[in-house]
């Protein structure tokens, strides 16, 4: 009888334990960033249910088999564990960070009383029931009931408040991008595209610095060292660098992506005059819908569908979404993810199409470079590609030679990035197609950081602009051009660059038309945050006159938006609080 009675307090622990870790934890973020996902809740939150009910009887059986007091004993270990988890979620996780890969900076003192508080929360439950289940093993027993059903039921009455104020309508569906023509050109006009994400000026000149070498590489290039970019992060400067088109965030992002698309002439101009257009963007929702009449990888939907889960991979995600908000600080790190690795990694490929591009690291890129090697194509006699890597992003996990390390600078990391663009051009070179071909090394952005004091740039934001010309010299060296330049003049340079007429997108100037002491005013749209955990709060423009390096150069226009929608977290503060 003893061990029957065992039963609701063995369940409701272990239900407590599971439900928790399996469902509420991982659902809670998937809920509060449901368009950023590809998977809905509504398609996967019955199975998390179910399996955190499977594995609920699971350790409640084993349980049950041990001697009445030894089971529940081992209830009270679910207990604690499950009191330790819900407590780090809900009142431990002052910093959390964001889901792009940045490291967690905790103090060492934070991690010592966050540990001791884990410590003490599992022990002293064990302790307190293992005590007092000898003297009042009823009223310990009920005790243990009301605790976990009442935990259990204040999460359910959460999540379920958050699902309702939640649009869970289904998510947008991005553009299927394939892979195919990764690595092929065309005999005739190419023009290649390398945008090295957050590779701030700051970044090359340290490298220059460090790796000597890098001059002989870049012989022939030149480098543009007075630059500034559009936008300040990765969304939405990768749709604008594909479109021209700026983004006020008074729209949701697939809203804005799909428009900025659909609007624009540029990518399409280049289609119409014969070109063969590719772009392998890290994230597929910053390329709009309906690409696929000109963008020749871009095969109209993948609609995600729950078939097309692969079960194992999402699991594993949703278990790190999980273990990375209920683990204490000292843990986190070794379950550390990004959106955009769960949402692509979550899905098979489609059987009935081309393989999906799937994002890569640079180092990544660099093997199948090796392996697949780059071919050439006769069906058109022009090429356009836009890559988009890693390159200095928070989250690299690579050195100089391209080799795993948790160690390297940005410098290094990039340095790596330059070895994989080098056995581009070699291929290139190999094929007697290098000196025809125009190369363009830049990035999305420059600094981004906020500083949760205050609104305004902490630093000059100077994206890294690299030009390797058609028939450059080899055996020149790397020339430096101060001209005032910007993203804004990448479309003009790339149109010139395949022998058409400037279109007009951004300044309608090419960069081989600027020239050193020229006067020119650039603008700049900043999207202010009020910390990472608050989220972005506003776009402010700024306007730089003279030499972007100088942060006294960068001033406030007065114009600002609010930002309403984004990809990252919105505030809830708003400007002129």
């Amino acid at each position: 009888m003893q061990g029957r009675r065992s039963i609701p307090v063995i369940l409701l622990c272990n239900l407590f334990l599971s439900l928790t870790v399996v469902f509420f934890l991982p659902m809670e973020v998937v809920l509060g960033n449901q368009k950023e996902f590809f998977f809905s809740f509504g398609s996967i939150w019955w199975l998390q249910v179910l399996i955190a009910i499977a594995i609920a009887l699971i350790l409640s059986i084993l349980m049950f088999l041990l001697p009445p007091k030894a089971g529940t004993v081992a209830a009270a270990v679910s207990l604690g564990i499950g009191i330790a988890f819900w407590t780090q979620s809900m009142f431990l996780n002052s910093e959390m960070g964001t889901l792009t890969g940045e490291a967690i900076e905790i103090s060492e003192t934070g991690i010592i009383i966050n540990t001791a508080i884990w410590i003490l929360l599992i022990t002293g439950t064990i302790t307190v029931i293992s005590i007092f289940i000898k003297k009042q093993h009823k009223q310990t027993r009920l005790a243990m009931c009301l605790v976990a059903g009442a935990l259990t039921l204040m999460q359910a009455a959460g999540c379920a408040g958050l699902a309702f104020s939640c649009d869970l309508s289904p998510r947008a569906p991005d553009p299927y991008l394939s892979d195919e023509g990764q690595f092929t050109v065309s005999w005739g006009i190419n023009t290649i595209v390398f945008v090295l994400d957050t590779t701030d000026q700051v970044y090359f000149h340290r490298m220059m610095a460090k790796y000597p070498e890098m001059k002989e590489v870049l012989s022939g290039w030149e480098y543009f060292d007075n630059t500034t970019s559009v936008h300040s992060r990765t969304y939405p400067s990768v749709t604008y660098l594909l479109t021209g088109e700026k983004c006020y965030f008074d729209r949701e992002a697939r809203q804005h992506v799909d428009e900025a698309f659909e609007k624009s002439v540029f990518l399409k101009r280049l289609h119409e005059d014969g070109t063969d257009v590719r772009v392998f963007p890290m994230n597929p929702a910053m390329v709009g819908n309906y690409t696929q009449d000109y963008i020749a990888n871009s095969s109209g939907y993948d609609y995600r569908a729950f078939s097309n889960l692969d079960i194992g991979k999402l699991e594993e995600n949703l278990a790190c979404i999980s273990l990375y908000k209920g683990f204490p600080y000292i843990l986190k790190p070794t379950v550390a993810y990004s959106l955009q690795n769960v949402n692509l990694s979550s899905y098979k490929p489609g059987e009935e199409k081309a393989p999906a591009y799937t994002s890569i690291c640079d180092p990544d890129f660099n093997v199948l470079l090796y392996r697949n090697g780059i071919s050439v194509s006769e069906d058109y006699d022009k090429a356009f590609r836009f890559y988009h890597l890693w390159g200095c992003h928070p989250g690299y996990r690579w050195n100089e030679k391209l080799e795993g390390s948790a160690d390297a600078a940005p410098e290094d990391a990039l340095r790596g990035s330059f070895l994989m663009i080098q056995e581009y051009t070699q291929r290139l070179k190999n094929l007697y197609l290098y000196d025809g071909t125009t190369i363009i090394v830049t990035t999305d952005h420059g600094f981004s950081g906020g500083d949760p004091d205050s609104l305004d740039i902490p630093a000059a934001a100077c994206p890294l602009i690299l030009v390797k010309y058609p028939d450059s010299d080899d055996d020149q060296p790397m020339t430096v051009n101060h001209a005032p330049v910007s993203h804004e003049d990448l479309f003009a340079t790339i149109e010139e660059s395949l022998d058409m007429k400037a279109s007009g997108i951004g300044s309608g100037k090419a960069l081989s038309d600027f020239h050193d002491g020229e006067e020119r005013t650039r603008y700049y749209y900043y999207s202010a945050l009020y910390s990472d955990v608050d989220g972005e709060v506003a776009l402010r423009e700024y306007e730089i006159n003279g030499d972007a390096n100088e942060l006294e150069n960068w001033k406030t226009t007065g114009n600002w938006w609010d930002i309403n929608y984004s990809m990252n977290k919105v505030s809830e503060k708003r400007f002129g609080e």
